[in-house]
């Protein structure tokens, strides 16, 4: 194991966006919405400092099934997101062919509103102060 992966520190990751689109109700999600009642029921922090609340955040877990670091991203995300209030749903990525090949050999992958947060597991700590703001 290389010195960066001592301690269950993970070398920097950059971040992309998925490239395949969103499922149903993902069209209305192209940017803000500036229109009539935009961002009504939404609790907007004091000041307007522009994060987004945990709730309002979008995260996929993309993993395949056998995968034992899958299971292990599964129960740690769904105790993150149920202490946060973050809604998440998990995707297989075998179900989709261009899913299977840009992040088979990474799995479990974590997204946030559609970008890459972290491969081959979940960092909660970082996961966590990304989805605080």
């Amino acid at each position: 194991m290389s010195p960066e992966r001592a301690g269950n520190s993970r070398p920097h990751v950059p971040t992309r966006p998925l490239r395949r689109g969103g499922g149903p109700g993902d069209a209305a999600d192209d940017g803000p919405d500036d229109g009539p009642g935009a961002g009504a029921g939404r609790m907007e922090p004091a000041g307007d400092t522009g994060l987004v609340p945990p709730a309002d955040h979008r995260v996929t877990l993309l993993t395949r099934a056998g995968c034992h670091l899958c299971d292990d991203a599964l129960t740690a995300l769904a105790a993150l997101a149920g202490e946060l209030g973050t809604g998440w749903e998990q995707v297989d990525v075998d179900a989709d062919a261009e899913l299977r090949g840009e992040y088979g050999d990474l799995v479990p992958v974590v997204l946030v509103d559609g970008v890459e947060h972290s491969y081959l597991g979940i960092d909660a700590p970082a996961l966590r102060a990304l989805l605080l703001g």
